[in-house]
This record gives structure tokens, sequence and C-alpha cells, in this order.
């Protein structure tokens, strides 16, 4: 594991997604992925929870830090394999629930970086016009709500409704 919390919990990290940095949040025999990844990474993952857990957790859901493909791209079909839910902010959500509105590359995006990523094989894979990816989400969050101990946290910036879990 990467970190323990005071009351027992441990942080892992996945190595050798393609996506997003990949963790689990363990504690009290339950376990919270964070960011899955690309689809590709799904089976990965999959393993890796196999491996560490030996079927013997369950498994809390899914929490999406934001709705950019490189972190939640695999979300949907880790969650069918999983049984489990899919949490985002109620500020992300809405790109999910209104994708027409949403789906151009995001306007964040400076001059440099759009001229980058348009030469670049991540472009395609990270902001497609193809929406097929995009997860259905079962638990939204606003601002400092508890999921296994931990708060969120919405802290626009990378987008509007970027989300972190703390542990005071």
């Amino acid at each position: 594991y990467l970190l323990s919390t005071d009351d027992g919990g441990e942080i892992f990290r996945i190595y050798g997604t393609e996506g997003s940095n990949v963790y689990l949040i363990y504690r009290n025999n339950e376990l919270l992925i964070i960011d899955p990844g690309f689809i590709e990474d799904i089976h990965h993952i999959k393993n890796e929870i196999d491996f560490q857990f030996k079927n013997e957790v369950h498994i809390k859901g899914i929490f999406l830090t934001h709705y950019h493909k490189d972190h939640c791209g695999g979300a949907q079909r880790l969650s069918e394999i999983l049984n489990c839910e899919i949490y985002i902010s109620d500020i992300d959500n809405e790109v999910f629930l209104h994708r027409e509105k949403y789906i151009a590359l995001p306007r964040e995006i400076n001059e440099g970086t759009r001229k980058f990523l348009e030469n670049s094989s991540l472009f395609e894979r990270c902001f497609s016009t193809d929406d097929s990816w995009y997860p259905v989400v079962n638990k939204t969050v606003k601002n400092d709500e508890e999921i296994m101990g931990f708060r969120t946290l919405i802290m626009p910036g990378h987008n509007d409704g970027t989300c972190c879990l703390y542990n005071e």
C-alpha cells in the first residue's frame, strides 16, 4: 500500500495504467476506486483488485475526480463488471447529462496545448466526439459530503467540478 490512515485504512496506487493515476481506498472491508482511466485499463485494475483482496472485499464504488476521459473512460464498464456505483460531483455530472453542450474541446485549454493535443494520439482518446464512454452516474456529491470516512471538496480549476477526497 501507499499510505495508511489513522483508523487502519489503506490507500493503494495501481501502476501500469495508460489513463490517470488509479488509486484504491480500503477501509473496513470496503473499497473505493478512484479514477479508473481509459476502458483499456479496466482489466488490469480488476486483476489488481483480485490479487490484493482475493474477492474478499465489498466494492463501495468508483469515485471520479472529474469528467475527462482519461480519468473516467472505463468507469461504466468497470462498474458493470464489479456491480458498483459511480460517484462524481454534481457539477461534473451535468456534463454527462447535457453532453451536447460539452462534447467539444474544453474551453480551458489554451492555444498551445490545443495544437499539441491535435497532433498527438491523446487528442482522439481524450477529446473525441464519441460519447459512448460517458458513464451513468448513480451518486452525485456536493462539497463536504462523507464517503468512507473521507470528506469531499469541490476544487474548481482543472475544470469546474473537480472534486477530491480528504481525511482530517
